[in-house]
């Protein structure tokens, strides 16, 4: 039986990876790939309407996605091909670019398997970089940093739950931190943030007062 679904999977990869009897055209940004209308319509809201709604895409059966990031595009397809879930995703710190990948491009296709496989990893990468904090390690500290700045970047309120993730991690870190100086830059530069950290901390202080 694992033999037969791997087997599957790797006609579904090729397939996509082979031009021959290919019907319709994804691009993104000067990348293509030639794909399946009858694999790509039934599997995601997104692509059936573009095949069937009678504009351009519907006339030319190319698909032009040029606001979006190649490699989520071609992680979306892949997925779409072969059905299978992500497993913990590929991370390149201080940026967690596959997880982000994932789940923005699952969000914005309504694809719900990657968007929530993005977000399991990304909540698994917060948890992981604001520990290095307690390491005293200057790298450590400075991916910690670059991760916090990216998340405070996103304005998807999806996220609320990796902000507040991260807010209870740091406010109860809050007097290693604030005599950092790249978090005091970041508190300085990031008004969202700064402001989001004080209310977690006044949080923070009022449960300690309570118990």
């Amino acid at each position: 039986m694992g033999d037969t679904i791997l087997d599957l999977k790797t006609a579904s990869e090729n397939m996509l990876r082979n031009e021959e009897f290919t019907d319709m055209v994804v691009s993104c940004k000067g990348r293509t790939w030639w794909c399946h209308r009858s694999v790509l319509c039934p599997r995601c809201p997104f692509f059936k309407v573009a095949c069937t709604s009678g504009f351009t895409e519907s006339a030319t059966w190319v698909i032009k996605l040029d606001d979006d990031d190649q490699e989520a595009v071609d992680m979306m397809l892949e997925y779409l091909y072969t059905l299978e879930k992500p497993g913990p995703l590929a991370v390149a710190l201080p940026r967690p670019v596959s997880a982000e990948r994932a789940y923005f491009i699952g969000d914005k296709y309504d694809l719900s398997i990657l968007q929530s496989a993005g977000y399991s990893s990304m909540e698994v990468i917060a948890r992981h970089l604001l520990q290095s904090w307690d390491a005293k390690n200057d790298v450590g500290k400075s991916n910690a940093i670059s991760w916090i700045r990216m998340v405070w970047s996103w304005e998807h309120d999806g996220l609320k739950d990796i902000r507040k993730l991260c807010l209870d991690r740091l406010s109860g870190m809050s007097a290693t931190m604030l005599d950092y100086e790249p978090f005091q830059e970041l508190l300085d530069d990031n008004k969202k943030f700064r402001i989001e950290f004080i209310k977690a901390m006044r949080k923070r202080v009022w449960k300690d007062h309570r118990y």
